[in-house]
């Protein structure tokens, strides 16, 4: 027989929510990496929201606290990676709440901490989980509260999601695309920003790759971007002869020419300096 008490209570509702692929007699810091792996694939998003405005530290390059949405999985890692292998906290004092964070899974279940971080690194973390009328108390590792102050603090771009977040539609069925060129910051597992600069293969190479690739459509047939976010830039070019003939976009939907033929196009989104991307694609008009 098992005896529940109050505070088995609230850490079984921490390991359902957050770790709810182990069993309840597991403590969450011996997941394992398979286990780990389901425990973020789950993770849908993760909601980091100011409960004040924090000084960072000198090194940082954001002076206050920055709320934000997750859903790029390389952070929502970062941040599950501190919850489960959090152990808990011995010491008495009260440290003020930084960030309330709300994780969101796939199948819609919210888990809500109070995450003190403080400003001031080597030192470890503190995390509260509430259940009911109660609540315990866990402690960051200091390798882990530095890798989240990294992350929470020094980060410059607004983004939190991943590259390749451009499609073209032709109705419900989507084009494949090729990639040409990307300048992408995203988020190493040190919790610091990682600029990434890339281009796709020879000219001639890729105008056959995306041949290739190349669907029929109708003569006049529409097509449309779809992006995450909401990009700065949106350019959609015919390209032809080495010459690119900018395409008129109507809520971001264009048609391709009524003429039968083969036809190349490259779509460029930018969301600011830190990110954008370019496609190129083919259509056989028919």
């Amino acid at each position: 027989m098992h005896i529940i008490t109050r505070k088995s209570t609230v850490w079984l509702a921490l390991t359902t929510l957050v770790v709810s692929l182990l069993a309840p007699s597991t403590p969450s810091w011996a997941a394992t990496p398979e286990q780990m792996l389901d425990i973020v694939n789950r993770t849908q998003s993760i909601t980091a929201t100011c409960s004040e405005q924090i000084q960072a530290p000198v090194e940082a390059s954001s002076t206050t606290c920055t709320s934000r949405t997750y859903t790029d999985k390389v952070i929502i890692e970062l941040f599950q990676q501190a919850i489960v292998h959090s152990t808990p906290s011995q010491s008495s004092a009260q440290q003020a709440t930084d960030y309330e964070l709300s994780m969101k899974t796939t199948d819609n279940e919210v888990a809500s901490y109070q995450l003190s971080l403080g400003h001031t690194y080597s030192e470890p973390a503190l995390l509260t989980i509430s259940g009911g009328s109660s609540q315990i108390v866990q402690e960051i590792s200091t390798k882990q509260a530095d890798i989240l102050r990294n992350l929470l603090l020094k980060t410059k771009s607004p983004l939190t999601f991943a590259v390749n977040k451009v499609q073209i539609n032709s109705g419900t069925k989507p084009l494949p695309l090729q990639y040409l060129a990307s300048i992408w910051t995203t988020v190493d597992y040190s919790g610091n920003e990682v600029g990434v600069a890339g281009v796709g293969y020879l000219p001639g190479t890729t105008d056959q790759e995306i041949k290739e690739k190349a669907l029929q459509l109708k003569p006049s047939s529409q097509l449309n971007v779809q992006l995450t976010g909401t990009p700065t830039q949106l350019n959609v070019f015919m390209v032809k002869d080495d010459k690119y003939i900018p395409q008129k976009l109507n809520n971001r939907s264009f048609a391709v020419p009524a003429k039968p033929g083969y036809y190349e196009y490259s779509v460029s989104a930018k969301w600011d300096e830190f990110h954008n991307i370019t496609y190129g694609f083919g259509v056989y008009v028919k």
